[in-house]
């Protein structure tokens, strides 16, 4: 059986041959070690823990732990790795088991601490915004090519509308996906929300 008060490590590289940030959880203070750049966090001074979903080009189901002291430091990690200018690793149940130890102990060592999931509440309001404003315009474009162009062959225009239908679609889909995971709320230390957690090894 596992220690629960036992120090914890992560490691996480968020750029292809960028200085690996390594991450010790341990009863008292969060290390943040970066290069030559060294960071405590004591987790009583830790003002808030926001997880979000933050897919990438490379990889969508990506997640990330954003850290932020009273004094105003910061610190992020996500949940995968660059090895090398390609390759990735996933580090799903790494990510969940340390993030599960450090909302734990954070928040019993910080009464105050605020457990936010979710982007933040105007970049959600924005987003959603010209994201519904994009799907419009593509369903407006896929109408026009379709049924009010003229002057082009038929093809070409089933063509365009074709491919604005298309990115309407993904887009929605995306936005979907996108919006219901990072609602901004708060939740508690017993009960982190699997929204923005990748989701667990079967």
């Amino acid at each position: 059986m596992e220690n629960p008060d036992a120090d914890l490590l992560y490691s996480h590289r968020a750029k292809p041959y960028s200085s690996e940030l390594e991450l010790r959880l341990t009863r008292r203070e969060l290390l943040a070690e970066k290069g030559k750049s060294k960071q405590a966090y004591p987790l009583k001074d830790i003002e808030r823990i926001r997880l979000s979903y933050a897919p990438r080009n490379i990889i969508k189901l990506a997640f990330r732990c954003d850290i932020r002291a009273r004094d105003g430091a910061s610190v992020f990690f996500e949940n995968f790795t660059w090895r090398s200018l390609v390759a990735i690793d996933r580090q799903d149940e790494d990510y969940r088991r340390f993030i599960a130890a450090l909302v734990q102990r954070a928040s019993t060592a910080s009464k105050d601490i605020r457990l936010e999931a979710g982007i933040h509440p105007l970049k959600f309001a924005v987003t959603r915004f010209f994201g519904f404003g994009l799907i419009a315009a593509l369903a407006v474009a896929t109408g026009y090519f379709a049924f009010f162009v003229s002057g082009l062959a038929n093809s070409v225009h089933l063509m365009y509308a074709g491919l604005a239908a298309a990115a309407a679609l993904y887009l929605a889909n995306w936005l979907r996906d996108f919006l219901t995971r990072n609602q901004p709320r708060v939740f508690t230390a017993d009960a982190i929300p699997e929204t923005v957690l990748p989701p667990p090894k079967r």
